[in-house]
């Protein structure tokens, strides 16, 4: 049985019309006489080829295209997709156009093709099984993406690693604790808790006091939050000033013992 292949990229062009650039998907398409053909999708990475997480079945009816952009396409697994996001599975079972076009457009969300590929690799079906966990340059990513598609199991393995993530600054963590829903993090970090951040550490726990403000200030309204930056500024000052009264009894006491 004679085999045709062809490497093409999205959107359509053949490799003798334009190349690909990193970041953007290819399909490889093996063809018989017979016309029945099985599409392999992958992504370049530098130099490289890598198999492109999530990719549809041989029905027609499980592609399902992400827009990213202007001419950035892929062609991924709606069946898969919609067994991990009732967003995604809400869109197409139900007259929206994304169930009429086929097709995701993620405009909105600031990804590009390789952040949203990487995202791919976190929720692919090989990850359930050999789990890929976030870090520190790329939680906040895929934490965004996980709460838009509201895919709960990546959000949870994004919320352990935030834990511990001190790469990530106190006010920042605890915004997100807010912004996400955020308990187990929420929790870590209350009053009390061993904290090892490194934005106000200081022996009179002065984070603790910051996280307290934070925790009982109202972000819902303007002056919610106008009034709790209000406290944590004044928590800062007096932060700030406790430090130059400090240094200064020091080089008192050194003054005196020379």
């Amino acid at each position: 049985m004679a085999l045709k292949f062809s490497l093409t990229h999205f959107p359509g062009a053949f490799f003798g019309g334009s190349t690909p650039r990193r970041g953007e998907p290819l399909a490889v398409s093996i063809t018989n006489q017979h016309s029945s053909f099985l599409r392999i999708n992958f992504v370049i990475f530098s130099s490289h080829l890598k198999m492109f997480p999530c990719p549809p079945n041989s029905s027609p009816d499980d592609d399902l295209t992400v827009k990213i952009g202007d001419n950035q396409q892929i062609a991924v697994s709606a069946a898969w997709l919609m067994s991990l996001s009732p967003v995604i599975n809400r869109m197409l079972r139900v007259e929206m156009k994304e169930k009429q076009q086929r097709a995701l457009t993620l405009d909105e969300l600031g990804v590009d093709m390789e952040l949203f590929t990487e995202f791919l690799m976190h929720i692919s079906p090989k990850a359930v099984h050999e789990p890929i966990l976030p870090g520190p340059k790329n939680v906040l990513l895929l934490l965004k993406l996980a709460d838009y598609f509201q895919m709960d199991l990546l959000k949870l393995r994004c919320e352990k690693h935030l834990v511990n993530c001190v790469e990530i600054p106190l006010i920042d963590r605890f915004l997100l604790t807010k912004q996400y829903g955020l308990t187990i993090l929420k929790a870590s970090h209350s009053p009390g808790k061993n904290m090892d951040f490194h934005i106000i550490g200081n022996p009179n726990h002065q984070e603790q006091n910051v996280v307290r403000l934070l925790d009982e200030a109202d972000f819902e309204s303007d002056e919610g939050l106008t009034n709790a930056l209000h406290l944590l500024g004044l928590e800062l000052q007096n932060f700030v000033e406790g430090l130059h009264a400090h240094g200064d009894e020091e080089s008192e006491e050194e003054t005196d013992a020379d």
